[in-house]
């Protein structure tokens, strides 16, 4: 929900991220929840919950990464990454930008070429979908 997002970010800005995990553990319940209760619903709602999970996994990858918990940080990370991929339609923006994210884990890990290939793969969605690398890209390049 709503109230525990801005609780667990919230949390994660003062740096007790022991407390943000929790709140979005208990988010992530509800979500996974609702997902089964909405399974065989109508579309729109089983699509806002997965998007919404993803999001979650999203926050979970981010606080993870705080904690210099790199394995957990990519875990969350991917699970986000296939929750988006169950959409009836690919959700570029935030793909791409789960992509980055584990670039940069990777890149704290000094795995160099697992960077490069998250990267790209953004890269390759964004040119895809608009014909065009955003200058966040060049940053990464420079």
């Amino acid at each position: 929900s709503m109230i525990y997002s801005s609780l667990a970010q919230c949390y994660s800005e003062i740096g007790d991220y022991q407390n943000c995990l929790t709140v979005l553990q208990k988010d992530l319940e509800i979500y996974e929840d609702e997902l089964d209760e909405s399974e065989g619903k109508e579309k729109n709602i089983n699509q806002s919950v997965r998007e919404k999970l993803a999001s979650i996994y999203n926050n979970l990858g981010n606080t993870y990464k705080l904690m210099k918990d790199y394995n957990l940080s990519i875990e969350s990370y991917q699970k986000a990454l296939k929750v988006l991929s169950s959409l009836e339609e690919i959700d570029v923006k935030n793909v791409s930008s789960i992509y980055v994210n584990l670039s940069v884990i990777y890149l704290e890990m000094k795995d160099f070429k697992s960077a490069l290939e998250a990267l790209e793969e953004s890269m390759i969605l964004k040119k895809r979908k608009y014909n065009e690398v955003s200058k966040e890209f060049a940053e990464y390049y420079t």
